[in-house]
């Protein structure tokens, strides 16, 4: 009884302040004997920050096809990168699928950090009063987008736009001070450290390291608990496994990185167990797809190759 018409865009602009969508979930009533759950929550693009007040959860009965017809509202949401995501899980929560779509947020009208805050900050005396080189207050700026929330990261990406020293000063201050009133300094201090190490593990020849994968999952999460890396491996691309004991309130979360070429030192984030983060349940097809033909376009899981581990790393990293 209704009529969809379908937005061709993946822009959102002002006057737009809902995401309408349609969802069809196929084969519960094979698969499932008792209800599940049907989640679906926008995160951030850039740093998979979930954005906690549009979170839905909705229970389902098990049905050969459940539609999902719904709306999140957008109208709080700043200017941004954003990723709407859809997930089915079961009574245990266990993820049993999941699809995301990309699109883009502009609402200029939202800025969560009100400008006088910033502007009558005084910085005189700071840990930052002494820096005046434009170059380095705005990678001191560009480097915080792994911790920072949406908010802090418009605001960031307008004070590089502009250029103005005092107010990147301020708006460094201003972040810091935020996340420790007490000891502002020796949080810039500890973080300016991971950033470095960063940097010399995950550059490139026209990346720093914050800006990788590897190099945001790292200073957003910390140091992984285990790491398999393999360059070896000739039936697939050369990979990284990371496994996390403890992510947020998540337990033994695990992050796969492939170099598709081979060659550069730009390891990409193919997928994650981790909630908000990008999932690809083929991912060890991927690994391995300059080896192996496949036709099933339902496969996932490659097959098994003499001499690949991969299956033994990603249970057991180290």
């Amino acid at each position: 009884g209704y009529d969809l018409v379908p937005f061709i865009m993946a822009y959102y602009p002002p006057e737009i302040t809902t995401i309408k969508f349609y969802a069809e979930i196929y084969r519960t009533k094979a698969l499932l004997n008792e209800d599940y759950l049907v989640r679906y929550f926008i995160a951030n693009n850039e740093n998979r920050v979930l954005q906690n007040d549009l979170v839905i959860n909705k229970k389902q009965s098990p049905a050969e096809v459940n539609v999902i017809l719904a709306e999140i509202p957008i109208d709080g949401l700043i200017s941004g990168n954003y990723n709407l995501i859809l997930e089915v899980r079961s009574k245990e929560n266990k993820l049993i699928t999941y699809q995301h779509v990309l699109f883009q947020r502009s609402n200029v009208k939202i800025v969560s950090t009100p400008k006088d805050q910033l502007t009558t900050l005084d910085v005189n005396g700071s840990f930052i009063s002494e820096v005046d080189n434009p170059d380095t207050l705005k990678e001191y700026i560009a480097c915080l987008a792994p911790i920072s929330s949406n908010s802090d990261l418009q605001i960031g990406q307008n004070q590089i736009a502009l250029g103005d020293v005092q107010s990147m000063k301020q708006f460094i201050l201003h972040f810091w001070t935020s996340k420790d009133p007490e000891k502002p300094f020796e949080a810039w201090k500890a973080y300016q450290a991971q950033v470095m190490k960063v940097n010399a593990m995950y550059s490139t020849w026209n990346k720093p390291g914050y800006e990788s994968d590897r190099g945001r999952v790292y200073l957003q999460y910390g140091i992984p608990n285990a790491i398999a890396s393999e360059s070896m491996d000739p039936n697939a691309v050369p990979y990284e496994i990371w496994q996390y004991y403890k992510v947020l309130n998540q337990s033994n979360r695990k992050f796969v990185f492939y170099n598709p070429d081979g060659v550069s030192n730009d390891y990409r984030l193919l997928h994650s167990d981790a909630k908000g983060e990008l999932r690809d349940d083929a991912w060890e097809l991927k690994l391995h797809s300059r080896s192996q033909q496949f036709n099933n376009p339902d496969q996932q899981n490659s097959q098994d190759i003499y001499g690949t581990k991969t299956k033994e790393n990603f249970k057991n990293p180290k």
